[in-house]
């Protein structure tokens, strides 16, 4: 647990984390100790009730610190851009490798909730959450992957959402070309970390432990309510900027209890909505983009002089 290393928070002041704190951690800490310590259980508790019906089960090797594992360059700069102190960075940097290593892949949203986690929580514990909402429903299989084919198109499940409970500004986004990819990631893949204060993003943690993806869902719907007619009112980059939360004046605990008041896609109601949607607005997309790294590759091969004489010859054939 980060926050019982002495010094933390006077070593961690002017991190990128630190700017939504508040004083809160400090005034908070061993109340938030308490809640962390049911995380785990209210993760696993969520992810049984939807995977009954799973008889496999994975085996996973334990945390070990020590590991020996080299780390990638995106790992070293994720944990440079989140803490200031060293010792802290090598915390995090030896965590990160960990879970690149254990997933065979990374994503940078993967790093935001590791951060936040290890604040409250031993590394095993840490690990075992972000396992349970990387693999398992109805938490975010896919989303922390370097092709995020099911966060993608869970955003245009949101558009799709967006569409039935505020058509206006569905429109309106749709005239500015203010696709979901270009801001569902930061409540989506990034869970609210570096978006949310401290304070209300705890809140928002234990809501989608205890919901997994629909309440990405109701909060993103929640947002927009609250937000809509500033909205309207903006050009393609204020809407960018209202959605990132850039000077923005937000009740957040307003934010928080209204996504209880939405209704969202469930079950196969949501399967089906989703496969419509990956078809239609993906798949074309990721065939295209397949095509031309195939060529791309096909245009690199090394190609040795024989062979070149060869194709010179049956060009003058």
């Amino acid at each position: 647990m980060m926050l019982q290393r002495d010094g933390f928070l006077q070593q961690e002041r002017d991190s990128k984390m630190m700017q939504l704190d508040f004083g809160y951690l400090q005034a908070n800490m061993a109340q938030l100790f308490e809640r962390a310590s049911k995380w785990e259980e209210m993760v696993q508790s969520t992810a049984d009730a939807h995977n009954s019906n799973t008889t496999t089960v994975t085996e996973h090797r334990p945390y070990n610190r020590e590991h020996g594992l080299t780390p990638s360059r995106i790992v070293i700069a994720d944990a440079e851009r989140t803490f200031v102190h060293a010792d802290n960075r090598e915390l995090f940097v030896k965590f990160l490798s960990f879970i690149e290593d254990d997933f065979a892949d990374y994503a940078q949203g993967m790093g935001f909730v590791a951060s936040i986690l290890l604040l409250v929580l031993e590394e095993s514990k840490a690990l075992s959450i972000i396992r349970t909402l990387a693999h398992k429903k109805p938490f975010i299989p896919g989303y922390w992957q370097a092709e995020a084919v099911e966060y993608v198109t869970d955003g245009y499940v949101f558009e799709y959402l967006l569409k039935k409970q505020f058509p206006k500004v569905a429109e309106h986004f749709t005239a500015n070309c203010v696709l979901p990819e270009m801001f569902c990631s930061k409540w989506f893949v990034g869970l609210c970390v570096h978006v949310l204060p401290l304070e209300q993003l705890f809140d928002f943690f234990e809501h989608f432990f205890m919901e997994g993806k629909p309440f990405l869902f109701k909060f993103g719907l929640s947002f927009v309510e609250q937000l809509h007619p500033q909205l309207l009112a903006a050009d393609t980059s204020g809407i960018l900027r209202i959605l990132r939360l850039e000077k923005t004046t937000v009740d957040f605990n307003a934010l928080l209890s209204g996504a209880a008041n939405f209704d969202v896609l469930t079950g196969p109601e949501y399967d089906a909505v989703y496969a419509e949607l990956f078809e239609t607005k993906l798949r074309k997309r990721l065939e295209a983009a397949k095509r031309q790294a195939e060529a791309v590759s096909s245009d690199d091969e090394i190609k040795f002089s024989d062979e070149e004489d060869e194709e010179d010859e049956d060009k003058d054939d």
